[in-house]
């Protein structure tokens, strides 16, 4: 599988993830975090190699939430 990483931020109004962003290059997904979610907290930031499926993310975000 190759590497896909997703960007899934912390909702502040319900508290629950979602995925935001996706790239193969985790520099990339970095970038767009720190450029969007600057005024986040880190511990509602998590990029995650999701592979690059449907599964893989809603599997995420079954374990963030």
């Amino acid at each position: 599988m190759e590497n896909f990483y997703t960007l899934f931020v912390r909702d502040e109004s319900d508290g629950c993830f979602y995925d935001e962003f996706g790239d193969y290059k985790k520099c990339d997904v970095k970038e767009e975090a720190d450029a969007t979610y600057w005024d986040r907290k880190k511990s509602d930031i998590k990029i995650i190699n999701t592979h690059g499926t449907a599964a893989g993310i809603l599997k995420v975000l079954k374990e963030l939430n």
